[in-house]
């Protein structure tokens, strides 16, 4: 089974469009795409918004996820 490299929860990020600062609050894997959702502050306000990594910058390095079978 191929293993599958994310970002964990809690990570810090930057969007590359409009400099948003959020944190990884999830993560949705399906087939070969990899969604994230990013939570967020705006105008006093929490947001939410699903994100792939195209979208945003971070420093910190993914972890290998799955199964050994």
């Amino acid at each position: 089974m191929k293993q599958t490299k994310l970002y964990p929860c809690g990570t810090h990020i930057h969007t590359t469009i409009g400099q948003i600062e959020g944190i990884i609050t999830a993560a949705c894997v399906r087939f070969s795409s990899v969604s994230y959702e990013i939570a967020y502050f705006y105008d006093g306000e929490q947001r939410t918004v699903w994100m792939n990594e195209a979208e945003f910058l971070t420093s910190r390095k993914m972890v290998v996820v799955g199964f050994k079978i």
